[in-house]
């Protein structure tokens, strides 16, 4: 019998891309994914003048998780930080 196995990503999608290459086995392996977002990612670094704002879409997911399951929230909907994280 086979088990369903299910990989849970969350968090601001800044770093997604570059987490692909751990997911490799995962995603060839067939389990389910469920990515839970932000609908805006903003990367800022005062110092090396970085201010990066950048809209999530499920497109954006779905080019490398085409049957994932997504959730994308308002980032200004919960407003400070820390509640934000105990969201996810």
């Amino acid at each position: 019998m086979k088990k369903n196995i299910a990989v849970l990503l969350f968090g601001e999608y800044r770093e997604f891309e570059n987490t692909l290459i751990s997911l490799e086995p995962f995603i060839e392996e067939g389990f389910d994914f469920y990515v839970s977002t932000w609908n805006i990612s903003q990367q800022y670094k005062e110092q090396l003048d970085i201010e990066i704002y950048e809209n999530i879409t499920e497109q954006k997911i779905r080019k490398y998780l085409p049957n994932a399951k997504i959730k994308i929230s308002d980032v200004y909907e919960l407003g400070d930080t820390q509640t934000k994280m105990n969201f996810h």
